[in-house]
């Protein structure tokens, strides 16, 4: 009698300790479906318009998700692409580059526009403010960014190149058509800039 007795002891334990761990499953599912869930909406409140006006990485339509227009693109470094449309394919492509700190590109309602780092309309993105007359490489946009008149661009100590490239153009459109001048240096030079043209500088600055 007494063996039978803890035998079925034993087996309502048994049963008591299954249905805790089955709980304790059932738990932890439901925590995994919550963070699937908040991790969705993260996700799809990626490629918004932000509070400030800005817009965060990723690819737009121009005319559907953001204005056609010019940006200013921030960030440590970065990749910005123009395409007639969305095929993905090369043929498509209306212009790419890559970016230290800051570029400008100008959009029309059919493109498309995809980039890294944050895109803030021209109107509303706030002039660079040089230190000492330091600027560092990056796109700037003369008469905004920076004050027109000659400069002296020189390659930068610590560039990973034995060379600097210099560009002026007319707009930000990325176009070959809208390059005025555009060279490699190797120690500096000399280039005056005019309002309304805007000065890519890569592996090279101005020091001031």
């Amino acid at each position: 009698m007494k063996k039978k007795l803890i035998v079925i002891m034993l087996a309502g334990m048994l049963a008591v300790s299954t249905a805790a761990c089955s709980g304790s499953g059932d738990d932890s599912s439901a925590d995994n479906t919550q963070e699937s869930d908040n991790g969705g909406d993260s996700t799809s409140e990626k490629n918004i318009e932000i509070q400030t006006g800005q817009y965060a990485a990723g690819m737009y339509k121009i005319g559907t998700d953001m204005p056609g227009g010019t940006y200013l693109v921030t960030g440590d470094e970065g990749y910005v692409e123009v395409s007639s449309d969305s095929s993905g394919e090369l043929d498509s492509v209306l212009t790419n580059d890559t970016f230290t700190d800051r570029t400008y590109i100008t959009v029309s309602d059919g493109q498309y526009l995809q980039f890294d780092g944050i895109a803030t309309p021209l109107d509303d993105a706030p002039a660079y403010e040089a230190e000492d007359g330091y600027y560092p490489e990056g796109k700037y946009l003369v008469g905004k960014d920076i004050p027109a008149g000659e400069y002296n661009i020189s390659v930068t100590d610590d560039s990973d190149l034995d060379y600097g490239y210099v560009e002026i153009s007319s707009d930000a459109s990325g176009s070959v058509d809208a390059i005025i001048s555009s060279e490699n240096i190797e120690t500096n030079v000399y280039r005056t800039v005019e309002d309304g043209q805007f000065l890519k500088m890569v592996g090279s600055e101005i020091k001031g």
